[in-house]
C-alpha cells in the first residue's frame, strides 16, 4: 500500500492570497480588545460585551474569563493586593470607569450591599417580610403528613431502639424524616 500525500492548500487555489491563508489579520493585544466593548458615556463607562449571570462583564484572557472592572481598576492603578476585591461606587455592574472603582475587603462590599438595600434579605424580600405567608406544615405543597399525623408520630414515640424505623414504615416516610419530627419542635 502506497502513501499518499495530503494535498496542499495551495494546490486547491492559486496562491496563498487566494487560500485566506495570507490574509489573517494581526493578532489585537487584551488591552484593544477591552476598549472595543466600552461605551463612554456620562458618569458610568459600560460594558457592552459578554457580561456573566450575576451582570459583571468578562473577557477571556488566555483562555479565561477575567471580571472586566477589575482589568479597568489594574490598568489605571496596577495590581489589585491579595484578598482585596474591587468594589463599584456607582452599583453599576457592569460599569469600568476606574473613578466608580475602590479596592477594599468583602466585609466593605458585604456592608455596602446592606447599606444600599441590595440584599435579598435586607428588607426587599417578602418572605422575610411577611413570615406568616410562607407555606409550613401541612400548607405546604410537598408535605406527606398532615399535622394531626405529626402528633400521631410523637405521641407514639417513646424511645425504645429501632422504633423510629417501625414509625417510618407505618406513616410512610423515610427514617430521617421521621427523626425530625420526633426530635424538633414545630418552627411556625
Amino acid at each position: 500500500m502506497a502513501y499518499k500525500r495530503r494535498p496542499s492548500v495551495v494546490g486547491k487555489y492559486c496562491s496563498r492570497e487566494c487560500s485566506g491563508l495570507a490574509r489573517r489579520e494581526p493578532r489585537t493585544t487584551v488591552t484593544e480588545r477591552f476598549w472595543r466593548y466600552v461605551d463612554k458615556t456620562p458618569g458610568c463607562w459600560l460594558w457592552t460585551g459578554y457580561r456573566d449571570r450575576g451582570g459583571y462583564g468578562t473577557i477571556q484572557v488566555a483562555h479565561y474569563p477575567k471580571l472586566v472592572h477589575r482589568m479597568s481598576y489594574e490598568m489605571q492603578n496596577g495590581v489589585i493586593p491579595d484578598k482585596k476585591v474591587v468594589r463599584h461606587t456607582c452599583d453599576v455592574r457592569h460599569c469600568v470607569n476606574p473613578a466608580h472603582l475602590v479596592i477594599g475587603t468583602a466585609a466593605d462590599n458585604t456592608a455596602d450591599m446592606l447599606e444600599r438595600g441590595r440584599a435579598a434579605y435586607a428588607g426587599k424580600n417578602a418572605a422575610h417580610l411577611y413570615p406568616e405567608r410562607r407555606p409550613r406544615g401541612e400548607r405546604h405543597g410537598n408535605a406527606k403528613l398532615s399535622d394531626s399525623q405529626i402528633e400521631e408520630l410523637r405521641r407514639l414515640y417513646t424511645g425504645k431502639w429501632g422504633e423510629i424505623t417501625a414509625l417510618a414504615t407505618q406513616f410512610g416516610i423515610s427514617i430521617s424524616s421521621a427523626s425530625q419530627i420526633v426530635r424538633l419542635a414545630t418552627r411556625v
